[in-house]
């Protein structure tokens, strides 16, 4: 399962089980290590949005938010719950940072949450969040790091990802990441482990 196509028809599949309603832990360290960097002035593209609750959660401390997911399946979720208390400043749309046009610029912060470990070119995703900023535009992500240590969880992962059960996972290290990160142009400002998994939130600005 490592093209585009399959990712896409797997997160439809799954995109009823996860809503607003049952954001868990991890979406509430994201959101708090997040909170300091969400000021009124920032307009925010939020790839990879899923379901939309940490979206809609974001749009209640900035300008606006443009929440995009390669998922019709998700984005149709994100849609129906922002109905019953709909939020003015957010938009779901399905699309992903290639299908943007490069005249789509209106954003100084760019947020991708969960997501990073499941994309097939990490290197060329990296180089077009960081073209899409203005100097000094803020990137903030979460991201596991399977990589750090042995655990079930990653020797679950690899099993279903070899039985194509589910998208392939980059199994790389904190330090790797950014690594990554510094390549793209980006300035690391914060790294903070929220997660015993472990999972890292950083924070950094386009140099």
């Amino acid at each position: 399962m490592e093209n585009f196509e399959s990712q896409v028809a797997f997160w439809d599949r799954v995109s009823s089980l996860a809503g607003e309603k049952k954001r868990g832990f991890s979406a509430r360290e994201v959101l708090a290590a997040a909170e300091p960097f969400l000021l009124p002035s920032k307009k925010v593209l939020d790839v990879g949005c899923g379901q939309g609750g940490i979206s809609k959660a974001m749009a209640r401390h900035v300008h606006s938010v443009r929440a995009i997911d390669i998922s019709s399946g998700m984005i149709a979720v994100a849609k129906s719950d922002n109905e019953g208390a709909p939020i003015s400043n957010i938009s779901f749309e399905v699309g992903s940072v290639f299908s943007l046009s490069d005249n789509e610029n209106d954003w100084n912060m760019i947020t991708s949450f969960n997501v990073l470990p499941y994309i097939i070119n990490l290197e060329r995703m990296l180089c077009r969040l960081s073209n899409m900023l203005p100097p000094g535009g803020l990137f903030l992500i979460s991201s596991a790091c399977l990589g750090e240590r042995m655990s079930l969880l990653r020797m679950l992962v690899v099993t279903l990802s070899k039985l194509e059960i589910m998208p392939k996972l980059h199994q790389f290290k904190s330090r790797n990441l950014v690594n990554l990160l510094n390549d793209a142009g980006f300035e690391i400002l914060e790294i903070k482990k929220i997660s015993r998994l472990p999972e890292y939130f950083i924070a950094c600005k386009k140099r």
